[in-house]
């Protein structure tokens, strides 16, 4: 856990140093096609691979391991030559029919992005089966930092949204190369017969029959304000909200992340040996809640003056969301990490019954929004759902865990309780001192919070 979270808080480092860069390089608009973009590319691959990679850790044969990449990656190309077809024929009739005709010239990048992403999502479970930890972290390190340099390099040039669109499909392409090579996989990527191939479909076909359909919908529920903005309220506006989702669910996408890899395989390993998770599942928690709290509640008090200060005073807006959005990005940062319980305790109905739940949520506030005209209530509504849906499932995960849920509350009470003073220094910061003064004191508040949450984390851990 510390190779991976040292290794995402480098690249998240990166991504943040250079993202006021790319905030004067490239403007709202540019950030809207962008979103848009990158919500097609995780959406599309959801189904790239019909979920058989999240399989690859749970065979007790290596061969059965081995064929399920294999598999990932023979679906993974098919879908992407088909995905060439439908863009060449129906590509710009489909951006025609979303009203954002300004996407259609983009869209020969969208199949190649598609397949470097599930070929990342294959190799990185594959790794993790064999504990290769620090090629996931090395793919990490070269997928920001392939990016921001293409991106910055680009955006010099003045060429425009393709320029992040390019950055992106490299990074992409970096990573998946980085993770083959650093997890050896050409010594596992052997030839199988299709008869053997289809043997392996069907013996987990439960995941495409279950988990896919949950993954897409899930995926489908994040990234539908990226798609449904641009249409209701303008690619200006749609960049705004992109650029505050970016940075606010940052933190939470690279180290829950990592988390998230590392709490699979171990989770995985005691479900198949019949040990007990509780501990690990409690710590786990904890620390989620340690780290993220401090960060979320000093941003809720200052995203303001700090986004326009970071990013640029045309980024006024884009602070405004980002406080809207500190609840939702809380909650998920917790809660997600521990999510891959759905899969070691084979819970795939309930995955697919949370998934409903959060688009229906989702669809309601974007309708509720659309109707009286208001982005700012959408974006309300948006974290208000946003924040119960996470918390809910966040419930069911430790009690599967077997977790006692009233202990464990009143630590993360201890936890608040140690940061409040610092949160009053934030406070007052952003209400009364100027841009510069209220980020400099979110920083500095900020990592002295972390510092005394973790090591009251530690004693913790050492206590039990």
């Amino acid at each position: 856990m510390a190779l991976l979270a040292g290794s995402t808080a480098a690249a998240q480092a990166f991504i943040v140093l250079l993202s006021p860069v790319l905030t004067r390089l490239y403007g709202p608009r540019e950030f809207g096609v962008f979103g848009m973009f990158t919500a097609g590319v995780l959406v599309l691959n959801t189904i790239d691979s019909a979920r058989y990679e999240i399989a690859i850790p749970l065979p007790r044969e290596e061969e059965k391991a081995e064929q399920l990449l294999v598999l990932c990656c023979v679906l993974v190309f098919v879908t992407g030559a088909l995905l060439e077809l439908a863009v060449h024929f129906w590509g710009t009739k489909a951006c025609d029919l979303l009203q954002v005709p300004v996407l259609a010239p983009f869209l020969w990048l969208l199949p190649a992005s598609m397949v470097s992403a599930g070929l990342i999502e294959a190799f990185s479970y594959f790794a993790i089966r064999k504990q290769a930890f620090r090629a996931v972290a090395q793919s990490r390190l070269a997928q920001s930092a392939v990016q921001n340099v293409v991106q910055c390099t680009l955006g010099l040039t003045g060429i425009g949204a393709i320029g992040l669109l390019i950055g992106d499909t490299l990074s992409r392409t970096a990573a998946a190369v980085t993770l083959a090579r650093g997890a050896g996989l050409r010594r596992h990527l052997r030839c199988f017969s299709p008869v053997e191939l289809r043997r392996r479909a069907a013996e987990y076909l439960r995941f495409p029959r279950l988990n896919a359909p949950a993954t897409l919908l899930n995926i489908a529920a994040l990234q539908l304000p990226f798609l449904a903005v641009p249409f209701f309220f303008g690619m200006e506006q749609a960049g705004s909200y992109f650029l505050a989702y970016r940075i606010l669910f940052l933190p939470s996408t690279l180290v829950g992340n990592a988390v998230s890899n590392v709490f699979f395989s171990k989770a995985a390993a005691a479900e198949k040996d019949g040990t007990d998770i509780e501990g690990v599942t409690t710590k786990i928690s904890l620390g989620l809640m340690a780290m993220f709290l401090p960060l979320y509640v000093a941003l809720a008090l200052a995203g303001n003056p700090v986004f326009q200060f970071v990013f640029g005073p045309k980024w006024g807006s884009a602070g405004l969301y980002a406080r809207l959005l500190t609840p939702a990005a809380f909650a998920a940062a917790v809660a997600s990490p521990l999510s891959t319980l759905l899969v070691v305790k084979d819970r795939l109905g309930q995955s697919l019954a949370l998934t409903v739940l959060d688009l229906a949520a989702r669809c309601l506030a974007i309708a509720v929004g659309v109707h009286f005209q208001s982005l700012w209530l959408t974006v309300v509504l948006i974290s208000a759902f946003g924040t119960l849906v996470p918390c809910f499932a966040l419930i069911l995960f430790l009690r599967w865990a077997g977790v006692k849920l009233t202990p464990l509350a009143k630590k993360s009470g201890l936890i608040a309780w140690r940061n409040v003073p610092l949160f009053a220094v934030v406070g007052v910061a952003a209400t009364f001192g100027p841009p510069l003064l209220a980020t400099f004191v979110l920083v500095g508040m900020v990592a002295l919070s972390c510092w005394l949450s973790s090591a009251f984390i530690k004693d913790l851990a050492t206590a039990s």
